[in-house]
């Protein structure tokens, strides 16, 4: 291009003619002129253009962007790009020891929901360690603190599956295979991963606490329904539009739900209110199986989860004690009937907390009322003589 020259798009108003003498229409016309301004941009410094996108970590070395994020078990060649973040692999989980130690301390692994991370657990974590147990915070794939390598480009969307795969891991990488079974402490799409886990790996779980999702909502009424289908489906159109807009209307969704991460102290609150949409990700999982379920004409979910004899329905309670505590204020439930009489009828150390006056968030909002059941539950545990807990798989 020559020097003094610059490349501004020009807007021609469209020109009506006959067929027989149509010129170029003006929408090509703009499109070549960027085309081409593009090109002639691309050209000047190629390397430049890569090296100042990259974060900069990456900028000494590129080649060892992809080698400085993937999990050490996946750090042989270069060629295994795209397998450094396929599962299993060990998620940046947050430890934390007991103050003090206690003959009924337990192990308790935390697993958060949507928008959340390991940060909304800190008043559960501080109460939990003080009563002697120890602590491990992991996030769900993609979710802070993972989400630096989880979200670059070409990246795939975690799957139910995939995550469970990747707590398991996690969790061995931090544990003994002499220690005692771990308790899973779950909130939101937290549940479905530990009801999952504990299908597919029944001997590494003591026992289950489940906040606020059962692992059947069936029984829920039409305006219940309705709500969760309305808000779902748009934060899966917020997944598949990405981008600002996508972002736009993930934040839009968790503001109006009064998301604690986006509250002062949040975690998304500090990086500028704004929450990813590749957060999104269970949503968008959940409905693909379901659907191919209904599909294949499948009711089950293939989780180890066993049918409470009395009880109508496949109610799919874990083969472990079960506490299951609920906001009772909020706008639809996440657990049908069936479910709770199924947790009142799964033995000795299983039950149903209702916590009045709470929304959705209430580990956060009512977070006194969730650590004194708690930790008594856990004290209950940890007298109960360990149960053959078999897989059902």
């Amino acid at each position: 291009m020559p020097a003094g020259v610059l490349c501004v798009p020009v807007f021609h108003a469209p020109v009506f003619q006959s067929p027989a003498r149509r010129r170029i229409p003006w929408a090509r016309r703009v499109a070549s002129v960027s085309t081409r301004f593009f090109r002639v941009v691309s050209r000047a410094a190629p390397e430049k253009t890569m090296k100042d996108l990259s974060p900069p970590r990456s900028r000494a070395a590129p080649e060892k962007t992809m080698k400085d994020l993937s999990p050490p078990h996946s750090r042989a060649t270069p060629e295994k790009t795209m397998k450094d973040l396929s599962p299993p692999r060990v998620l940046p989980a947050v430890v934390t020891e007991p103050t003090s130690h206690s003959p009924k301390g337990l192990t308790c692994v935390l697993i958060h929901g949507w928008p959340d991370s390991p940060l909304m657990w800190s008043s559960q974590v501080t109460a939990l360690t003080n009563a002697g147990h120890r602590c491990i915070a992991i996030p769900l794939p993609c979710y802070p603190p993972d989400d630096a390598a989880a979200n670059l480009p070409g990246v795939t969307l975690p799957t139910f599956e995939t995550a469970v795969d990747d707590v398991i891991v996690t969790i061995e990488s931090l544990t003994n295979e002499d220690d005692e079974p771990v308790v899973l402490v779950c909130h939101d799409w937290g549940c479905i991963v530990g009801y999952r886990l504990q299908g597919k790996r029944p001997r590494l779980v003591r026992a289950v606490c489940a906040m606020d999702v059962g692992n059947d909502v069936d029984g829920l009424d039409a305006k219940e329904t309705a709500f969760i289908a309305a808000y779902q489906g748009w934060l899966i159109a917020a997944l598949a539009i990405g981008g600002n807009v996508g972002d736009w209307m993930t934040t839009s969704f968790a503001r109006m739900s009064n998301a604690p991460s986006l509250q002062p102290g949040g975690l998304d609150f500090g990086r500028g209110g704004i929450v990813p949409h590749r957060r999104n990700w269970p949503y968008l999982a959940f409905w693909r199986e379901r659907l191919g379920r209904r599909a294949r004409g499948d009711g089950g979910d293939g989780n180890g989860n066993r049918v409470i004899r009395g009880v109508k329905g496949n109610r799919r309670v874990p083969h472990c004690p079960v506490l299951y505590m609920y906001g009772a204020d909020k706008p639809s439930r996440f657990h049908g009937d069936g479910w709770l009489a199924g947790v009142r009828a799964n033995g000795v150390g299983s039950l149903v907390v209702r916590v009045e006056n709470a929304g959705h968030w209430f580990p956060v909002t009512h977070a006194d009322v969730v650590n004194e059941r708690l930790t008594r539950w856990l004290d209950l545990i940890g007298d109960l003589p360990r149960t053959n807990i078999r897989s059902a798989l």
